[in-house]
């Protein structure tokens, strides 16, 4: 039996949610987000103090995921890795404290709850970039239709993503209501929580040591950029290149590293075109491969760390805080989260940026073929940064070695307090006990069915020959025959149907014939409830007869 004060915690997780995403070419790609939830995770099975953590994910990825766990190197003894079509009996037994998703999408789990629980409990959901055109339907419409209530929560890591969720999610309800006459609202919260980091992996790496691996000059000045390279979703790193040519020429002692990996095809290069065009081929390195590896050198070689991001599609700056956290000075664009992260005239600078009113003209097609990519890079060169500024900023760390000491170190100390997941998931905790608490005010009511409920039967009765009912009757072939003698596992329930076709139910139904010849539909389920001692749903033991008689294993008679 469960305890009373045993704490649930289970999520959503796809086997392919903690693997590094892809290009076409295989080579990694850098998402803030996706390092993000994969730290995430491992934080909160280092740091969390729940009983138990349930993780459901598709059938064929169960070997896949407990890998990736492991790779996390965390233990796993109070994890339970669970196939999805399990699901429903867990939500029927199980008390669960919190249901997570790393999305802010809410409407799937709720449609979960809402069918197959007998109680309520939060869900939360975690936003990363909530810029694209689709989530306007696929996230905020979505929750707004769903069953979601004020205990259920999307967490924000900055409060410029908390007020843009709120912005977005208003957006949608007038647009309803003024186009359409309709009242929608998001029943549940906004809350805000951080992101963070393991800020003990970025100390102790000594700085002469990471440059000699990285083929750096030891008596450089290093100025880094690490992060996406896409001027689509990211930034303008042409303006930080011509920023440090003007530099450059002032100061023969600075370089300029930037690393990462393209997720726009092509930018890498182009970014090494206009550096030779510049003519700072030679104090300007590129490292594009093994970022992910190397990161902690790459940091550790470095005096200065820069940012200039410009784009709607950026919600908080892990590479912020990872900077921080290995005792760099910052210089990052006012923007976004990084005016949660960065503490001006303390830990760095935020440089001024600069916007004006627009909208329709640069969103005519809104999304469609996928030109949301488009659509950032337009809005993304409508911001401009305070180039003097920006200029000014770095050249008073470049010409203050104490200065940069004492920033990196007010940075250090900062994420420490703040940022590291030490300090992270308890607020995490602490914020989902609460809205647990919350749920117990309130009763599930009557059960209505979700909103965008499939009903396939209904929709595609047409499509068959005949339907099939109760009265229907039905008989064994040799092939059921046989399998009753045997007793083999027939391979098409292995992989792929596991969870859904169960070996002992096909065994009450085939025992059946055992005494009979044949028998109604209605005859044989129940027969199969008793065999198994447990009343079966109409809607299992149908999809176990239907399933014998594709198989062949039975027959319709006349």
């Amino acid at each position: 039996m469960q305890g009373q004060n045993m704490k649930i915690f289970a999520s959503l997780m796809p086997s392919k949610l903690l693997l590094s995403p892809k290009s076409a070419s295989g080579q990694e790609k850098i998402y803030g987000a996706w390092v993000a939830t994969k730290d995430f995770y491992r934080a909160l099975l280092q740091h969390g103090t729940f009983n138990e953590y349930h993780f459901f994910t598709e059938p064929e990825g169960i070997v896949q995921l407990k890998t990736n766990l492991l790779q996390l190197n965390v233990g796993l003894d109070r994890v339970k890795i669970i196939v999805l079509d399990d699901m429903r009996r867990y939500l029927r037994d199980i008390q669960y404290t919190l249901f997570f998703t790393s999305s802010p999408n809410l409407s799937e789990l709720a449609h979960l709850r809402l069918r197959f629980s007998k109680r309520l409990f939060p869900i939360c959901g975690l936003t990363h970039a909530i810029s694209y055109v689709f989530m306007l339907r696929s996230v905020f419409f979505a929750n707004m239709v769903a069953e979601v209530y004020p205990f259920d929560s999307i967490i924000c890591p900055s409060r410029a993503v908390f007020t843009a969720a709120q912005n977005l999610s208003r957006l949608v309800s007038r647009s309803f209501k003024k186009n359409r006459g309709w009242k929608l609202a998001y029943n549940g919260r906004f809350d805000r929580l951080p992101l963070g980091v393991d800020a003990g992996e970025f100390s102790n790496i000594d700085r002469n040591n990471a440059r000699k691996s990285l083929g750096l000059e030891r008596n450089q000045i290093i100025i880094l950029y690490f992060g996406r390279l896409s001027s689509f979703d990211k930034a303008d790193l042409c303006l930080l290149l011509a920023a440090f040519k003007e530099i450059a020429l002032k100061k023969n002692n600075v370089s300029l590293l930037v690393a990462g990996v393209e997720t726009e095809q092509g930018y890498g290069l182009k970014l090494k075109n206009i550096a030779r065009e510049m003519g700072i081929t030679r104090k300007v390195k590129f490292i594009f491969r093994n970022c992910l590896k190397e990161k902690h050198l790459i940091y550790a070689a470095s005096d200065i760390f820069v940012s200039p991001t410009d784009n709607i599609q950026e919600t908080f700056g892990m590479t912020i805080i990872e900077a921080m956290a290995a005792g760099l000075p910052v210089v990052a664009s006012q923007w976004n989260g990084y005016k949660d992260l960065v503490v001006h005239n303390k830990t760095g600078f935020l440089v001024p940026t600069y916007w004006t009113k627009l909208n329709s003209d640069l969103m005519f097609l809104n999304g469609i073929l996928g030109r949301w990519q488009k659509e950032h890079l337009y809005f993304a060169q409508s911001v401009a940064l305070d180039t003097d500024k920006f200029k000014d900023y770095l050249l008073r760390l470049i010409n203050n070695p104490a200065l940069r000491k004492k920033m990196g170190g007010e940075g250090r100390r900062r994420v420490l307090a703040e940022f590291d997941w030490k300090k992270v998931i308890p607020q995490y905790e602490k914020l989902w006990l609460k809205l647990y608490g919350l749920s117990k005010r309130y009763k599930t009511g009557r059960q209505r069915e979700p909103v965008f409920m499939p009903d396939y039967f209904y929709a595609f009765k047409h499509y068959p020959s005949r339907i099939l009912d109760g009265k229907t009757r039905i008989g064994i072939t040799e092939k059921g025959l046989s399998f009753l003698n045997s007793k083999k596992l027939p391979c098409d329930i292995e992989g792929q149907l596991t969870g859904v076709i169960y070996i002992r139910i096909i065994f009450a139904v085939l025992s059946y014939f055992c005494r009979n010849d044949y028998g109604r539909i209605s005859e044989v389920e129940r027969y199969a409830s008793g065999f198994i001692g447990r009343s079966l749903s109409t809607a299992i033991s149908r999809h176990h007869i239907m399933w014998l008689l594709k198989k062949g294993m039975i027959r319709v008679t006349s």
